[in-house]
């Protein structure tokens, strides 16, 4: 693991009470959801009705 993933490994780990490395899957896929559905949201705001 580099800084990096230990360091988000570290964040998870304490601010969602699971370890990143058993739920990397999941929190991938999560973070891949959350970020389409901040886009579409976004996208819904600004597009006029």
């Amino acid at each position: 693991m580099n800084k990096y993933s230990k360091a988000i490994f570290n964040v998870s780990r304490n601010r969602c009470g699971f370890y990143l490395a058993d739920n990397i899957d999941y929190y991938i896929s999560y973070l891949i959801i959350r970020q389409l559905y901040l886009f579409i949201f976004i996208s819904e705001l600004s597009t006029p009705k």
